[in-house]
C-alpha cells in the first residue's frame, strides 16, 4: 500500500502484511456498519486518519468524508479533506456529523481527563442521531450519541 512498511514486521518492505491488515479491518468495519445498519452517511469523521489507510472504504460508505490526526507527516499523504489536530480540539461547528469513527486510535490516549474531553468533542460534533464507532484493541465498541 504507497509503499507503507509494516509496523508489525519492519522486514516486510512490500507493505504485504498491512494490506492483509487493512482487509481485515475493513472487513470488521464492513460488518459492524451492517449490524448497525450504516449504508450511507451525510458526514463522517475518521477520528486519527493517519496516512488515510481507510479512506478508500470509509468515503464509500459517507456524503462527505473528514479526516484529522494530531500528525502532520502523517495527513500530507492522505486522501480527502483532511486536517492537523491537537488530539482533543475538533474544528468544527457543533452537530456536523453522522458518524464519528477512530479505529485503534483512543488506546494511546492515557490521562482520563484527555480522553473524557475527546469524547465531549465527539458528543459536541456528532448529530443528535449520529453514533460513534471506535475500534479499540480487542474490543469494537459502537455507541449513540450522550455517552
Amino acid at each position: 500500500m504507497n509503499g507503507l512498511r509494516s509496523v508489525l514486521d519492519p522486514l516486510d518492505k512490500s507493505g504485504e502484511k498491512n494490506e492483509k491488515i487493512d482487509d481485515i479491518h475493513q472487513l470488521a468495519i464492513n460488518q459492524t456498519f451492517k449490524k448497525v445498519g450504516i449504508q450511507n452517511v451525510e458526514c463522517l469523521l475518521d477520528y486519527g486518519c493517519g496516512v488515510g489507510r481507510n479512506y478508500d472504504f470509509l468515503s464509500s460508505k459517507c456524503q462527505q468524508y473528514v479526516g484529522v490526526d494530531i500528525s502532520f507527516g502523517m495527513i500530507k499523504n492522505a486522501k480527502g479533506k483532511v486536517f492537523q489536530i491537537d488530539g482533543i480540539n475538533l474544528p468544527f461547528q457543533n452537530n456536523v456529523f453522522s458518524l464519528i469513527y477512530s479505529f485503534w486510535v483512543l488506546q494511546h490516549v492515557v490521562e482520563d481527563n484527555i480522553l473524557d474531553d475527546i469524547l465531549s468533542e465527539f458528543n459536541r460534533c456528532l448529530k443528535a442521531d449520529g453514533i460513534v464507532i471506535m475500534g479499540l484493541p480487542k474490543n469494537l465498541w459502537v455507541k449513540k450519541r450522550n455517552f
